[in-house]
């Protein structure tokens, strides 16, 4: 997972889940991205550019499964892209 600093600025918010420790996953579609925030909804990290998976509008989908592993759904592409 590469790690980059928040900005404070989502461009575009969909979808979003919670993992089972709570954690807040927001997919960024313009920037390619997944924001993890804690269940206080601070700030944790960014799982960037989450598009080198494909090409197309960034991630239409993602879960978190109980292992922690981080599924993106690449619709452009028709796969899912799995980060641990």
């Amino acid at each position: 997972m590469h790690r980059q600093t928040h900005d404070g600025v989502i461009g575009h918010a969909r979808p979003v889940c919670v993992s089972v420790t709570d954690d807040v996953y927001v997919s960024d579609l313009p920037n390619d991205c997944v924001h993890v925030f804690d269940s206080s909804g601070a700030y944790v990290r960014s799982i960037g550019d989450v598009g080198v998976c494909g090409s197309g509008d960034g991630p239409c989908g993602v879960a978190v499964s109980r292992d922690g592993r981080l599924f993106v759904v690449d619709g452009d592409n028709h796969r899912v892209c799995v980060y641990e």
